[in-house]
């Protein structure tokens, strides 16, 4: 009696193959999508690693930054007493000049002090930063 040849799909080559090792074709798509399974997972994990070593760099890179920024700078606090027509926004103008320090300077002002809001009365006394020139 001939013995029955079997074929399966070949995904590489996009073409039906002859088996010769004798396996159905069934149990050849099973191999080949545990395969295909092997090769997603090895690439999934990849991904990762490659995203996780990306955020620890970053991580790292702003580390940096923040220390070299915190040595520029030396701060003492002072109480300050809010005057009628004053914002934080201008106590913290009174204090930097640049636009991203002022907007830190504001949610600095507003950590040290508990302030949840913008709104702040005359006659008050607040914390604020001051930089001191003399030792940078």
């Amino acid at each position: 009696m001939k013995r029955q040849r079997t074929y399966y799909y070949d995904y590489d080559r996009h073409t039906y193959r002859q088996n010769r090792t004798g396996r159905s074709y069934a149990k050849a798509v099973a191999r080949q999508q545990k395969d295909q399974l092997k090769h997603w997972k090895l690439t999934a994990v990849i991904l990762i690693v490659v995203c996780i070593l990306t955020i620890a760099f970053a991580m790292i890179l702003t580390t940096s930054e923040t220390r070299a920024d915190e040595q520029a700078e030396v701060k003492s606090y002072v109480s300050y007493e809010i005057q009628a027509g004053d914002t934080l926004w201008s106590i913290a103008s009174d204090i930097y000049s640049s636009q991203s320090d002022i907007k830190r300077c504001v949610a600095e002002i507003k950590m040290i002090n508990g302030i949840s809001e913008d709104l702040i009365h005359a006659g008050c006394h607040i914390i604020v930063p001051q930089i001191d020139s003399a030792m940078v």
